[in-house]
């Protein structure tokens, strides 16, 4: 049996363009519904996110190592670094249940991939990361 996680993502329509999505990750949780809500949430009630013309995305991510009472994930993350200083051409790995599995993950990728950062992030289940909204400058 495939296990997955939904990872949810909020978009800002008005900074977005064809090379750059501003896009902000509220975080990966158990189950699409889980992530629907979060995202209903986010959209009716948080600063900036309710303020701007903001969209959602909600997509499955692979569990690499599925474990009944797992917690933590980790997911290996790339992009590279336009002029204007922006993030594109994002690429990440399905979730691992174990930092090692997506270490080894990350020098398969860098081998494989060009892109001019690399991370391995550790992300809690069920937890959203963006406790508060955002202000445009």
């Amino acid at each position: 049996m495939t296990a997955y996680l939904y990872q949810l993502k909020l978009y800002d329509a008005e900074l977005s363009d064809e090379e750059h999505t501003e896009a902000f990750l509220i975080g990966l949780f158990s189950t699409s519904a889980q992530a629907a809500h979060a995202a209903e949430r986010y959209l009716r009630e948080v600063p900036g996110f309710r303020s701007h013309p903001c969209g959602c995305r909600i997509t499955p991510k692979q569990i690499i190592g599925f474990e009944p009472s797992l917690r933590q994930v980790y997911i290996v993350e790339g992009w590279n670094v336009n002029d204007a200083g922006d993030e594109v051409d994002p690429i990440e790995s399905d979730c691992f249940t174990e930092k090692s599995e997506a270490e080894q993950a990350l020098a398969c990728m860098r081998r494989h991939i060009s892109r001019s950062s690399w991370v391995v992030c550790p992300y809690t289940i069920d937890e959203c990361l963006w406790q508060e909204g955002f202000v445009r400058l």
